[in-house]
């Protein structure tokens, strides 16, 4: 169960991954125009691979779907954006609602 658990949490970085190169993209967003996009206006690049069926933008949320894990584990990896108004800096916070704390690194357990 140990190494299985190493497995996964190895995959579910490339799940993180592939979310973060939206973070950069929403970050200077956010820098250029003070605001965060809508969904209108930002849809994140196609981000799969064989553990990330696709990223998503809901105007604050970007999610990366998992597909494929070790052992039958899917969920989905959120990056959680804030704006701060007067630096125009995005602040963010990782986490799940689906995918289990002991397969998310302990930068991605802020929900």
């Amino acid at each position: 169960p140990a190494y299985q658990n190493y497995v996964i949490r190895t995959q579910v970085s490339e799940v993180i991954l592939a979310a973060s190169g939206a973070r950069t993209e929403v970050a200077e967003f956010a820098a250029s125009n003070g605001n965060l996009p809508t969904t209108a206006q930002y849809t994140p690049s196609t981000a799969e691979s064989d553990f990330v069926s696709g990223v998503a933008w809901n105007g604050t949320d970007i999610t990366a779907s998992s597909v494929s894990l070790n052992g039958g584990v899917t969920g989905d990896i959120v990056l959680r954006a804030s704006l701060n108004g007067t630096t125009l800096q995005v602040n963010w916070e990782c986490g799940s609602s689906n995918l289990g704390a002991q397969y998310r690194p302990g930068s991605c357990q802020d929900f």
